[in-house]
């Protein structure tokens, strides 16, 4: 009887928190067209050893899907894929994947062509990997250039 009470516990608490975490979604969220398309970019650490690329779909319905991929001394170390919702509010872009995080990223951006956008966090979630990066959460920035 105890297994059963905390088998449905567990489902109600999941149910109840992917619910909260949805709330997090504006229903009106702004999709602002510039940001549309598939982009790419890239980061290495100071040592030259690690390189992270990635590449982003984002859709006008304000889904993304992103493939992030890890080298290793140029070698494939780990290959992820997410996928979530984007949105900007103002200057700021939200990028927002709530069956991982707790509350979405936000980044300053700054359009630099049709085919660039620098990102600068302004905010970011504590799930957030930031591990194989050297980057400092406070000051993490990267450009993403469209390639669709």
């Amino acid at each position: 009887m105890k297994a059963k009470i905390l088998i449905v516990s567990l489902i109600l608490t999941g149910i109840l928190t992917n619910c909260t975490k949805k709330a997090l979604i504006p229903k009106d969220m702004t999709k602002d067209s510039r940001f549309v398309g598939v982009w790419t970019g890239e980061e290495i650490n100071k040592e030259n050893i690690k390189l992270r690329t990635w590449t982003q779909t984002r859709k006008k319905n304000g889904r993304y899907t992103i493939i992030m991929v890890l080298y290793d001394n140029g070698i494939e170390s780990k290959k992820e894929k997410e996928k979530g919702y984007w949105w900007t509010e103002k200057d700021i872009f939200f990028e927002f994947n709530p069956k991982i995080m707790l509350g979405p990223d936000k980044y300053k951006f700054e359009i630099l062509s049709d085919k660039e956008i620098r990102f600068s966090a302004v905010k970011l979630d504590a799930t957030t990997d930031l591990n194989n990066s050297e980057q400092n959460p406070d000051t993490y920035s990267f450009i993403d250039r469209k390639i669709k």
